[in-house]
């Protein structure tokens, strides 16, 4: 049985979205499992807390807040 294509969780929930990785590219999943932003190439990026979630992109630090719902 071939794998499902798509993102997969490397984290669980936090806040409502679940931090996923689509083959090099990094990105967030609301909890209908579609993607919150557009997955990108990160360096890093962690779990939401307190409204945003760190990021880094290109060598520099940054905050994503939480997607209008």
């Amino acid at each position: 049985m071939a794998e499902k294509k798509g993102p997969k969780p490397v984290s669980k929930p936090s806040e409502g979205f679940t931090l996923a990785r689509d083959s090099d590219r990094l990105g967030y999943l609301k909890p209908d499992g579609k993607p919150a932003f557009a997955f990108r190439k990160y360096d890093e990026a962690h779990d939401y807390s307190c409204g945003r979630a760190r990021i880094k992109l290109d060598g520099r630090f940054g905050y994503l807040d939480r997607p209008a719902t």
